[in-house]
């Protein structure tokens, strides 16, 4: 397959646990004068899980099949995808430029000088980076849409993350978990997927960092970092480590001491933890990269089938006695409802006909006042008219809407005895 390529897509993901920094790391490369900082996306995992289904439907009868035909590999199909991706963000820039200038008009104190989208309209910006911690789980569908990514891996001690988690409230106030057995497993899961990671691709894609050593030493740290992304170091880059966001804590507080709470999850996260604090990124190795492989078909093999699988588990619903019980009450509810939006239709256009001819029958009225004022002989007969024709239209208009309200109650009564039935 023949794919004209204008430029590489090398975009960089942070991944690791939630409350390890993912944020102010992505700020951090995003002030370099060729690294786009973008908010965290959360849909590009599971579109490249989408983009292998759809391969994979595209090529599933061999030459009958269009992109098998076409000749189209599933890596170039991967990248094609990514490519297009890429040039969508990068080509939105001065949108992210004046959403941020927008901002600063309007609340200045939501906008810092050490958090730029960009410092000059003359920066190339021709990479970004996208801190979704979620992505931790997703990077070998990243990495086929994105061959020329790299990853940073921010590994954080589990005990101050799971801190960090317990104490956290979003925008409005709800918990990220539980409890500690819950933070604990949150972070154990997101690190396994990066080790994992790390020992399929290896230190030349993937590039371990310590949020401790972030702390400790920024500056040998950062200029670590951007050596393995194939840039240098700007001064700006040092700037937002010296601000504090989407912090856990308010004003100074800081966590003092890991959560009481213990049990086996809690000691196996402490353990692993353990171990990764003093060791480095291993080699990679087939065996690695082939489980790791494997796994991200297992998500592209859900993708493609989760229609046909829930097809069939409501075929075989509808097949037991109680699904059919269900099945026809589902159908029951659904008539009704067609129902009662016509009956509410009905209603609706039966109150704006009444109304039209409330305004009608008010010309005899006129009428008679007309005739009154002229001191005709015929004004008391429009007015006997009118008054006649005004009651008629009020029993009239008050048994109408009356059947209509009680048709629109029965079926909007019968529908939520259906919804209790099937519940």
């Amino acid at each position: 397959m023949d794919v004209k390529k204008t430029r590489v897509a090398a975009p960089i993901f942070i991944v690791g646990s939630p409350r390890s920094g993912t944020s102010i790391l992505t700020w951090c490369l995003g002030q370099h004068p060729n690294i786009l900082p973008t908010e965290e996306s959360d849909w590009l995992g599971p579109f490249a899980e989408q983009v292998g289904a759809h391969f994979e439907l595209g090529s599933a009868r061999g030459e009958r099949s269009q992109l098998s035909a076409l000749g189209v590999e599933r890596n170039a199909f991967f990248e094609a995808f990514g490519a297009a991706i890429d040039a969508l963000i990068l080509g939105q820039r001065r949108r992210l430029e004046e959403l941020s200038h927008t901002l600063a008009q309007h609340d200045p104190s939501q906008i810092s000088v050490e958090f730029a989208v960009s410092r000059d309209t003359a920066e190339p910006k021709a990479r970004w980076v996208d801190g979704t911690p979620e992505y931790s789980f997703h990077v070998c569908g990243l990495h086929k849409l994105f061959p020329a990514a790299r990853f940073v891996h921010i590994l954080r001690d589990a005990d101050e993350v799971a801190t960090s988690m317990l104490a956290f409230r979003d925008g409005a106030g709800h918990a990220l978990v539980a409890n500690a057995d819950e933070a604990y497993t949150y972070w154990r899961r997101t690190t396994e997927a990066c080790v994992a990671a790390e020992h399929a691709l290896g230190a030349g894609v993937v590039h371990r960092l310590r949020h401790a050593d972030l702390v400790a030493q920024p500056e040998p740290v950062l200029r670590e970092l951007f050596a393995f992304l194939g840039e240098s170091l700007t001064p700006a880059c040092l700037a937002p480590l010296a601000k504090r966001i989407n912090s856990s804590f308010a004003d100074d507080a800081h966590p003092h001491g890991a959560p009481q709470a213990t049990s086996e999850t809690i000691e196996q996260a402490r353990q692993l933890s353990a171990r990764l604090r003093d060791s480095s990124v291993a080699l990679p190795t087939a065996e690695a990269r082939t489980q790791w492989a494997a796994q991200f078909q297992e998500r592209v093999s859900f993708a493609r089938n989760l229609r046909a699988d829930y097809r069939r588990a409501l075929d075989a619903l509808r097949q037991s006695e109680a699904g059919r019980r269900i099945y026809e009450q589902s159908e029951q509810i659904s008539r009704l409802q067609i129902i009662l939006t016509e009956k509410q239709t009905q209603l609706a256009k039966s109150q704006r006909a009444l109304n039209l001819c409330a305004i009608l029958l008010l010309l005899p009225f006129f009428a008679a006042l007309a005739a009154f004022a002229q001191g005709s002989d015929h004004a008391g007969l429009y007015a006997g008219l009118a008054s006649a024709a005004l009651l008629a239209y009020a029993w009239l208009r008050r048994a109408g809407l009356r059947r209509l309200f009680k048709s629109a109650r029965t079926a909007a009564t019968r529908v939520s005895n259906s919804t209790e039935a099937i519940r």
